[in-house]
């Protein structure tokens, strides 16, 4: 192919067309050094259209790339904090142990103290208490104690009668405090009674009923127990300090509340729990949390 009328090779722009896009760095000896075309690269295609930049170089999308992965990573990081804190509370958790294991007869009263259930509209007492319970094998998880109460007010009412009905107070496993002292959350504490069934205590003034309250099958919603470690005659016995709040109720009337449930009562007492290996109660065996 000649040369133009201009005197310029055919080949010259079309070389330099191309000189133009290719992004050069400088020279060594005479020959150009080439870099890869970025994607980023303001550059045109081949055909003219505009070039659309890899979508890598778009501040926006390299934002939103960023926020999933922070997005990600959290949510991976609640997952391990939420087995490692599962973790934790199973390996915290302190069953009874129980002195050369078999069946065995629990017995607690109220420590010298009152079991006291107070509300808004005032307070019930019992100055004496028992409560009992039994199990099996060397290592205890859950205790189910019923309770007796006799001599109780309520209510500014110095005669009052209880009624168990066959309710039953169960404690889960406690988690440990420290060495020889346990806890029990409210939702560990559970009032279990048979279908229909309730507990009722009723004041009376000169022997006729005033009303009656009812406390049916529930767990507390706050509060606590403390179970520490007591060793006395050669064995080691168990204290029981009662602190629950937020326990369920309704009532016939007056101050022991209408048919509506209240929430605002509360729990308080002492015990000191002992086993036996007998039903007599005469051959103690120890008992403690590790």
């Amino acid at each position: 192919m000649g040369a133009r009328a201009d005197g310029s090779s055919p080949y010259a722009r079309p070389f330099a067309r191309w000189l133009a896009r290719v992004p050069a760095l400088g020279t060594s000896s005479g020959f150009f050094l080439v870099t890869r075309d970025w994607p980023c690269s303001p550059r045109r295609s081949s055909h003219g259209e505009p070039h659309v930049p890899d979508r890598r170089c778009d501040p926006h999308s390299q934002g939103r790339t960023m926020i999933h992965r922070k997005k990600a990573l959290g949510v991976a990081l609640a997952a391990v904090l939420a087995l490692s804190a599962l973790a934790a509370q199973v390996a915290a958790a302190d069953p009874l142990t129980v002195e050369g294991g078999g069946t065995v007869f629990y017995t607690g009263d109220q420590d010298g103290g009152l079991w006291k259930f107070d509300s808004s509209s005032g307070a019930s007492q019992c100055p004496t208490t028992s409560i009992k319970a039994s199990s099996s094998g060397t290592t205890v998880n859950e205790t189910s104690y019923e309770a007796t109460y006799s001599n109780c007010s309520a209510f500014g009412f110095v005669t009052m009668h209880w009624s168990q009905s066959g309710c039953t107070y169960k404690f889960t496993t406690p988690t440990k405090i420290k060495a020889g002292e346990v806890t029990w959350h409210a939702s560990d504490i559970h009032i279990v009674c048979s279908a229909g069934k309730n507990i009722e205590y009723t004041p009376t003034s000169f022997g006729v009923s005033v009303c009656t309250r009812f406390i049916g099958s529930q767990t507390p919603t706050g509060g606590h127990v403390v179970g520490t470690n007591v060793t006395g005659g050669g064995k080691t016995d168990v204290t029981l300090d009662i602190t629950l709040t937020g326990m369920h109720y309704t009532g016939t009337g007056g101050p022991c509340g209408n048919s509506e449930t209240h929430s605002d009562l509360t729990w308080t007492g002492n015990s000191t729990v002992r086993a036996y290996s007998n039903g007599g109660h005469t051959t103690q065996v120890g008992i403690a949390y590790s």
